[in-house]
């Protein structure tokens, strides 16, 4: 099935170990379903002063998303206008504003044998400060018209430069590109399940364990510094039978369900944390990060039945 190909190129389970820290899955699903069963996809022409180079940019990049099964759309040219699933439109504009301004330094003053001494002068250097802006205005448009997806946002980017700074501003040409990947970069989150990895680090409070258990506890910890996570988690497995309500040792467990792909026995072990501590931020997080998980395999799933 074409959802065995993607979710080995996807969703392929890291596990490299830094530190105290266990490398798990991190998925970000697309905005929704809809978007995720899309194949063909027109590009209308865009609008505004750079809205040429902006549908550029995105078809270029819609064009090389492949997770190993070929590419994940097909990229209609508005010039054919023989419709898709759906149709992108709209436009992208770029304004810049410079203001002129000065900056106080201080240096100190020389002697006659162009030695500094302790007397300090304050001077003045001027600077010029750019303001860019890059305002989208996009719309994806289902073939029965519906609106599947939007982004009117304001993407921003400031410099400043002053005379006794080296080197270049970066040109006006240069500044446009790195806004409009911005944008770009979104879309492709935004319309296609993303799989990264994260390093989430391990609880390492001891405390309320007796003596022993806790030289285990640190032994645990140990092991995941130097690349020995099968072991760690072995002795915190010890530790769970003796200490059923050990927040730490719970979440440790539950991050090690996650770490080697059992997401049930994990999710069930951040339940547990929470049950004792609503408050306990990791085991929150990492109910999060499997929800986005699940919902990233749906979407998968969904695609490879259409």
């Amino acid at each position: 099935m074409r959802i065995k190909g993607l979710v080995l190129a996807l969703l392929a389970c890291g596990s490299v170990v830094q530190a105290e820290t266990l490398r798990v899955d991190n998925y970000t699903p697309a905005r929704s379903d809809a978007l995720v069963v899309l194949r063909d996809i027109q590009l209308d022409t865009l609008g505004g002063n750079v809205g040429q180079a902006m549908a550029l940019q995105i078809e270029d990049k819609l064009r090389t998303i492949d997770y190993g099964q070929g590419p994940w759309f097909r990229v209609i040219p508005a010039s054919l206008a023989t419709g898709g699933d759906a149709v992108f439109r709209g436009a992208a504009d770029i304004d810049m504003q410079r203001f002129d301004r000065t900056e106080t330094r201080e240096r100190c003053i020389k002697d006659a044998q162009n030695k500094c001494t302790d007397q300090k002068e304050k001077y003045e250097v001027s600077c010029i400060r750019r303001e860019f802006s890059l305002e989208t205005r996009l719309r994806l448009i289902g073939r029965n018209g519906e609106l599947l997806w939007s982004d009117d946002s304001s993407e921003p980017h400031t410099e400043n430069r002053c005379s006794d700074q080296s080197g270049y501003s970066r040109g006006p040409r240069d500044v446009e590109r790195l806004l409009i990947g911005r944008v770009v970069a979104r879309i492709e989150t935004d319309m296609v399940p993303r799989r990264s990895v994260t390093d989430v680090r391990v609880d390492e409070n001891r405390r309320a364990l007796a003596k022993d258990d806790a030289e285990q506890f640190k032994l645990a910890v140990r092991h995941v510094r130097d690349g020995q996570p099968n072991e760690a988690c072995a002795l915190w497995a010890q530790l769970g039978e003796r200490y059923p309500t050990h927040q730490p040792t719970r979440f440790n467990l539950g991050l090690c369900a996650e770490f080697i792909g059992k997401t049930a026995d994990a999710r069930a072990r951040y339940l547990e944390v929470l049950q004792l501590n609503p408050a306990h931020s990791a085991a929150s997080t990492g109910v999060g990060r499997l929800n986005q998980r699940e919902r990233a395999l749906k979407q998968l799933e969904l695609r490879d039945a259409g």
